[in-house]
């Protein structure tokens, strides 16, 4: 399953959570829920919980961190995520071969993914960079 299954438009989310889309989007703007603005439109997290249900105001967002294993930097799943996709795109632009290959930027994103590489060299850590071992008693 690819990270990028999980990512639905302000229709689609509209319609999941019993919103109007107008709000769907207010909410988009205000932070209050998990999406990033891509043009026009917002790329939305189809997996958090419905913000009809559940109170995010004032609520810390678990977060999961991570840390590069070769310079140290401690940044959340997300924001590496976001680092990840963002390389990941220069380089299927700049590479006329990969353009081939892949019949479009999603396909190339859903390959990488799938096969590990948009997480190479980094350990899970906790919010100071202190790796989690979780084969401790």
């Amino acid at each position: 399953m690819s990270i990028l299954d999980n990512i639905i438009d302000s229709k689609e989310a509209a319609e999941l959570w019993d919103l109007s889309q107008s709000h769907v989007k207010l909410l988009c703007n205000q932070g209050l829920i998990k999406a990033k603005k891509i043009g026009n439109s917002w790329a939305i997290d189809a997996t958090q919980p419905n913000p009809k249900k559940y109170r995010l105001e004032g609520l810390e967002e678990k977060k999961m961190y991570m840390k590069h294993v070769d310079t140290g930097a401690v940044k959340t799943m997300a924001e590496w995520t976001e680092i990840a996709i963002r390389e990941f795109t220069e380089v299927f632009s700049d590479d006329e071969s990969l353009q081939e290959e892949f019949e479009s930027l999603q396909a190339y994103l859903k390959w990488a993914e799938q096969r590990g590489q948009l997480y190479v060299d980094l350990v899970e850590c906790d919010k100071n960079g202190n790796l989690i071992d979780y084969l401790e008693d």
